[in-house]
């Protein structure tokens, strides 16, 4: 993030469901006047657990190539073979840009085995940065991450009256 308080997965991980939990779902909502946990509450439905995989797969991203006649396409610089009854089709190569490794290929909304790799130039997409070289600038500012945590741990805390003094929590 642009502060540099979250540098991995797991710290925005924490960070989002923290804010979930302390601020969004305890937040009255403006249409239906309940907050979602309150909504959640009211109803038996139980939330549908998505494989990581198929979860992953909706955040792929497309791009449409031409089968050449010998039954390749390139992609990022990089050469792939597909299915030999392809060629001279139009199909969506859908990939996770950070692992070129793996390229599916769809045509009419139907899947293909996936392309073969022939020539692997690059590993990521060049429009984004491996995980391992992104770097991150720390901004010693007031973090609404940090004052949401702090607000999560109070409320799981509960009041201790040995710290209250004037009657005000210290």
């Amino acid at each position: 993030m642009a502060s540099g308080d979250v540098e991995t997965l797991e710290e925005l991980n924490d960070v989002f469901h923290t804010w979930i939990t302390a601020f969004y779902h305890t937040r009255r909502h403006g249409s239906t006047g309940v907050s979602p946990e309150e909504r959640a509450a009211l109803t038996n439905r139980k939330p549908r657990r998505v494989p990581e995989a198929e979860l992953n797969e909706v955040f792929y991203w497309q791009e449409e190539r031409k089968v050449d006649k010998t039954g390749c396409v390139s992609l990022q610089g990089s050469q792939f073979e597909v299915a030999s009854e392809l060629v001279g089709a139009k199909v969506q190569l859908r990939y996770d840009p950070f692992d070129l490794s793996v390229i599916q290929v769809w045509r009419d909304d139907q899947r293909w085995d996936d392309a073969r790799t022939i020539d692997l130039t690059r590993r990521h997409d060049r429009r984004v940065q491996p995980e391992s070289s992104v770097q991150g600038e720390t901004d010693p500012g007031v973090s609404i991450f940090d004052a949401l945590k702090e607000r999560k741990r109070q409320a799981s805390e509960g009041l201790q009256f040995s710290a209250v003094k004037d009657g005000e929590p210290q």
